[in-house]
């Protein structure tokens, strides 16, 4: 093999290595893209739900209803708003958890764990309806899938979990010694 071969070859083997470089590049651009992405959407994500607990509490609920709607809210209003915000939550984290699952940044497996307050919303009375008033609004996407779990869901009795924990408490307390 001549110089003129070896150069050759050498120049051969450089540009192979310069094609793979710009490939690998490419991929990194693209997964930095998609990270970015998923930074951006879980910041509005988060800064939203920020947002609705924040309205939750009485001190600051009280005067935007009262803003809203141009009277004093009773008790029953503002209980129900805090429960709506309290779901606009779940319902914008779950909208989240689906866009990194989509991403490919979240497994199945993640996902899964990660919906458990939706699953619990979903088998309520409560929940139920919330999802049947506001679903309209939803993006389709999402909405295909929560209609879907939302069918696949049975409603469960109601719990009273606090008298539970308080039975539980006395007898605990009970037994322990004076």
């Amino acid at each position: 093999m001549s110089l003129s071969d070896l150069a050759s070859l050498g120049s051969f083997v450089s540009g192979f290595a310069v094609l793979v470089s710009l490939i690998y590049l490419a991929l990194q651009v693209r997964q930095a893209e998609k990270n970015q992405r998923a930074v951006i959407h879980q910041g509005r994500i988060e800064q939203s739900a920020d947002r609705l607990l924040r309205l939750m509490e009485p001190e600051l609920l009280r005067p935007f209803m009262k803003g809203l709607y141009g009277h004093e809210p009773t008790a029953e209003e503002l209980e129900f708003e805090q429960f709506t915000f309290a779901m606009a939550a779940i319902a914008r984290e779950t909208a989240d958890l689906y866009f990194q699952n989509d991403l490919g940044l979240l497994d199945d497996a993640a996902l899964q764990s990660q919906l458990v307050p939706l699953y619990a919303s979903l088998r309520s009375p409560g929940g139920k309806v919330f999802w049947k008033l506001v679903r309209g609004g939803a993006d389709p996407r999402i909405r295909e899938r929560v209609d879907a779990l939302d069918a696949s869901l049975t409603l469960l009795p109601p719990t009273r979990l606090f008298e539970a924990y308080k039975a539980e408490l006395a007898k605990i307390a009970s037994a322990a010694p004076s």
